[in-house]
């Protein structure tokens, strides 16, 4: 089994750097493996357009280190988001906080959803949560689930 795996693998990049499109699915699965996600980056850089369907939906992964990788991913292949769903997930993605605010209270499910990542760290719940305060109004407290109930109740009053 771990031969056919460090196979797989090495197939996988070889196929990046050969910049064939089959290559995609798998090298971005290989995105969530901190062990190989630096080749997948570099591997997904060089296939170029066909990837990048894939990398976007990267960046609304539940995962906060998929979306790093994919952010950073499209980054390197001089990608930048066009539409305000895109532009959001990317600034989740970087931790944007400011350009989050300044794009208002579209960008407040998708901030309290980002919350629910099991590698989200306190600190980064602390800057949500100010950037939750400031587009809102007011503070929702600690728990996500407590500012979605609270968004839904109230996101027509805003």
């Amino acid at each position: 089994n771990y031969l056919k795996s460090k196979y797989s693998l090495e197939a996988t990049m070889i196929l990046g750097e050969l910049k064939d499109p089959s290559a995609v699915e798998p090298l971005v699965e290989l995105l969530r493996n901190s062990h190989s996600s630096g080749p997948a980056q570099s591997a997904l850089a060089k296939i170029g357009e066909t990837a990048i369907e894939f990398l976007i939906k990267g960046l609304q992964d539940m995962n906060s280190e998929v979306r790093k990788r994919s952010r950073k991913t499209l980054i390197e292949m001089k990608w930048t988001p066009s539409g305000e769903e895109d532009r959001i997930s990317f600034h989740i993605a970087g931790k944007n906080y400011g350009k989050l605010i300044a794009i208002g209270k579209s960008a407040i499910e998708p901030l309290i959803n980002s919350c629910k990542d099991k590698n989200f760290e306190s600190w980064k719940i602390q800057e949500t949560r100010q950037a939750l305060k400031q587009i809102v109004g007011e503070d929702l407290g600690e728990d996500p689930t407590k500012w979605l109930k609270g968004w839904v109740k109230n996101k027509e009053k805003l």
